[in-house]
């Protein structure tokens, strides 16, 4: 079982929240208690994920998350839209 799968899953379900709440409020946010009613919608995190860092610029965001039985951290990069990177 590849443990990065989650982690990756769990950056896409944050990408649909982060893309729902700047379409509602025009910006991204990096707070996940306020994000997870957009979040929720998107089937929500993995309590097996940790998110490990949310970092929000005007026009794009980047977040790394980790399953906890990995070692790899995942990474995701907006302005990439899908494309996760491992490492």
């Amino acid at each position: 079982f590849n443990y990065n799968v989650q982690a990756e899953q769990a950056l896409n379900n944050l990408a649909e929240g982060q893309d729902r709440y700047k379409s509602e409020y025009g910006l991204y946010l990096n707070d996940l208690e306020k994000l997870h009613s957009h979040i929720a919608g998107a089937s929500g995190l993995s309590r097996c994920v940790k998110i490990l860092e949310i970092k929000v610029y005007r026009d794009y965001w980047t977040a790394t998350a980790q399953q906890i039985s990995s070692p790899e951290k995942v990474y995701w990069d907006s302005r990439k839209g899908s494309s996760l990177k491992k490492g």
